[in-house]
């Protein structure tokens, strides 16, 4: 009987440990709703590694500082945005419970994301595409970034 036991304490660890993939919450910020996504990802020398997205102000990420995982609690600390997530994993390790401090605490509870149920990073950037005949029967896509009137525009 103590094998078994220690055989399902064995087999939990290592599940517990699969965390990496990516993890998406609401943050209520005021009175609006900000998509989250933490992507958690494992370095090639073992080390744990988070990025933060927030969807719903810019589709680039943002590097965390640190990350760290004991036990089943996260700590995920980012210099950039000055702000700190400590949450707890659910006993099926779906979902974490915790608080991003940035200034004030406030709630954020991540599940973790599936095919069907991942949101999708858009561009929101501004940008503009253009149709540009260089040659018979030889056209280009041109897209442009670049602000109005800058040294990119077409």
């Amino acid at each position: 009987m103590k094998t078994m036991v220690l055989l399902a304490a064995f087999v939990s660890t290592l599940y517990a440990q699969d965390i990496a993939g990516d993890w998406q919450g609401m943050l209520k910020v005021g009175a609006q709703d900000l998509r989250v996504v933490l992507r958690i990802e494992k370095s090639d020398n073992g080390v744990w590694k988070a990025t933060s997205y927030s969807l719903d102000q810019s589709p680039e990420g943002i590097p965390a500082s640190s990350m760290t995982v004991q036990g089943s609690s996260l700590k995920v600390v980012s210099d950039a945005l000055q702000g700190v997530y400590e949450g707890k994993f659910n006993a099926d390790w779906t979902s974490i419970s915790g608080t991003w401090t940035q200034g004030a605490p406030m709630p954020l509870e991540f599940h973790r994301a599936t095919k069907e149920t991942a949101w999708q990073k858009s561009d929101s950037s501004p940008h503009t595409v253009q149709f540009i005949t260089v040659d018979n029967d030889v056209t280009l896509e041109v897209l442009d970034w670049a602000a109005p009137g800058g040294p990119w525009s077409f």
